[in-house]
């Protein structure tokens, strides 16, 4: 939702793959919650591997540890990392599904492939994955003014998959004042970006003219991209 080009700078002059740390705990039916990753990593890459994280909204002692175990929504690295990560996860992936049977397999696997090659790590902060859910607004509140992705999982106030379907919903959406603080900075900010109008051609319908469009507004994402993509090609 907003540019991310210091974190770009960042990556690019120390290298690593990055993340915002899963929300609770990975569960999986056949293993212990507490020896999880032991098991797994025994398993799949033949020894263990460090725990030096924490689940980025479970706010009981209980957890322990984990290892870079990420939410998918947000990954990124440099290109040569994540070639190395690509080449290996390919690999090992399958064994990781045949073992936990999990719709999160690719997750699991991501931590597992790091210890793996001992690639570089680096925790994000929740404003890079950011969830329509109370625990943060609770656990992490100085990071709501500074929100980079917005992960919209939750539908008791909207529904992603209709507020955007047609101008009667999207209306709706845009004249309703949200309960939830972090669905209101969400839907103002969908506002900002599409001047209120549907469709978002950036054109006035009635007169055919194009609707301006502020620099700090719409073009963000795109600038954000390009810069992504001139850092990474140095």
């Amino acid at each position: 939702m907003k540019p991310f080009d210091d974190l770009i700078g960042d990556l690019t002059a120390s290298p690593a793959l990055a993340g915002v740390i899963a929300y609770t705990p990975l569960k999986i039916a056949r293993f212990s919650r507490n020896t999880v990753w032991s098991q797994l990593a025994k398993a799949l890459i033949g020894r263990e591997m460090e725990t030096p994280y924490r689940y980025s909204l479970y706010d009981q002692d209980d957890a322990g540890g984990c290892p870079f175990y990420v939410n998918y929504g947000v990954f990124m690295g440099t290109p040569d990392l994540l070639r190395e990560f690509h080449r290996r996860a390919v690999q090992l992936q399958p064994e990781v599904h045949g073992m936990t049977e999990s719709w999160h397999s690719s997750q699991i696997t991501v931590p597992l492939v790091c210890a793996d090659l001992q690639l570089p790590t680096r925790s994000l902060p929740m404003r890079y994955n950011w969830p329509n859910d109370e625990r943060p607004e609770r656990m992490h509140p100085e990071e709501m003014e500074h929100i980079r992705f917005f992960h919209y999982m939750k539908t008791h106030e909207f529904d992603r998959h209709e507020v955007f379907t047609d101008a009667g919903r999207f209306d709706t959406f845009m004249s309703r004042k949200m309960a939830k603080r972090t669905n209101e900075i969400f839907r103002r900010h969908v506002q900002e970006l599409t001047l209120g109008r549907y469709p978002f051609s950036g054109t006035d319908d009635e007169n055919q003219t194009e609707i301006p469009i502020k620099q700090g507004n719409l073009p963000q994402w795109m600038c954000s991209m390009q810069s992504i993509i001139r850092a990474f090609r140095r």
